[in-house]
């Protein structure tokens, strides 16, 4: 990736109740693809501002956009929906690379419980 960055808005119904709406609110249009302003990470929430448009949104409300997004794959990296497990406050957290969440577990957990909802996410693009 390289600066600048953009990002599609791509799911209005992510995040919060009400964020997908204030984004249209503010002039965001489903599937168009915006350049960030300015990105502020958090460790419950992070947040995009974006060129052009007022207001401050959920990450969560987007999907990358690379230089390459390769829409023939869409389980990688570049295809924007790669399987990410972190581990966090002795937990397993699974989440797909676009922000869907797929599951949490123990660090005993295997790796194969996530996988189904991840890769029944990549079929139909929704949340597990």
């Amino acid at each position: 990736m390289k600066f600048p960055l953009s990002v599609r808005f791509a799911h209005p119904g992510h995040g919060w109740p009400g964020q997908g709406e204030r984004a249209k609110e503010h002039g965001l249009a489903e599937g168009e693809v915006y350049v960030i302003r300015s990105l502020e990470v958090g460790r419950s929430s992070s947040s995009f501002k974006l060129a052009g448009v007022d207001g401050e949104f959920n990450t969560v409300l987007f999907d990358a956009v690379y230089d390459e997004m390769d829409d023939e794959f869409p389980a990688t990296v570049r295809g924007g929906h790669a399987l990410v497990v972190e581990f966090g406050d002795e937990e397993l957290i699974a989440t797909c690379l676009c922000g869907v969440p797929l599951g949490t577990g123990t660090p005993l957990t295997s790796l194969d419980e996530f996988a189904l909802p991840w890769e029944r996410h990549v079929i139909t693009r929704s949340q597990p």
